[in-house]
């Protein structure tokens, strides 16, 4: 039998070779304009899942993207202000989707995080997993779709509203 955990944590408390793998995932996922530990420093939170001990999944809060309420992106200027955290770096190895793991990390930082309006950005694609979890912990999507500049894909604004 597989042992899964997660940690769910502040970046200082995350092991600095625990945060060295969260950023080859970051680059092999291939989404994030010029990840670097910088970045993933100023996460409020990191969530960690390991198989066997070995991280196979990531997520995180941050800093909100603010572009991406910009007019050549989402075009909702009028939210802006209301957001100042983002649910993100949400990725899987291949090997291991369809199994629940970013559903789980989702969860556990919404459990941490519930007081605070939380937006996110995600690929609009049929297959894309992250917009099914997204909807179902009562994000909706808002604003025009926009293309991405770092892959092909389309991007949606996803938000969450609590206050």
């Amino acid at each position: 039998m597989k042992e899964i955990t997660y940690k769910l944590d502040t970046p200082k408390n995350i092991s600095d070779t625990d945060k060295k793998i969260f950023l080859e995932l970051l680059i092999q996922q291939g989404k994030v304009t010029n990840p670097t530990l910088e970045k993933i420093n100023r996460c409020t939170f990191l969530c960690l899942c390991k198989v066997d001990n070995k991280i196979i999944s990531i997520g995180a809060i941050k800093p909100k993207t603010n572009s991406d309420f910009n007019s050549d992106k989402a075009d909702l200027d009028k939210f802006r202000n209301d957001f100042s955290s983002e649910l993100g770096y949400c990725f899987t190895l291949p090997d291991h989707t369809g199994k629940g793991f970013s559903s789980s990390i989702v969860k556990l930082l919404l459990d941490k995080f519930s007081d605070t309006n939380l937006m996110a950005s995600t690929e609009l694609r049929v297959d894309n997993s992250m917009t099914r979890i997204l909807e179902k912990n009562n994000f909706k999507q808002f604003g025009k779709p926009w293309k991405s500049t770092i892959h092909k894909g389309t991007l949606g604004l996803f938000l969450k509203f609590v206050k």
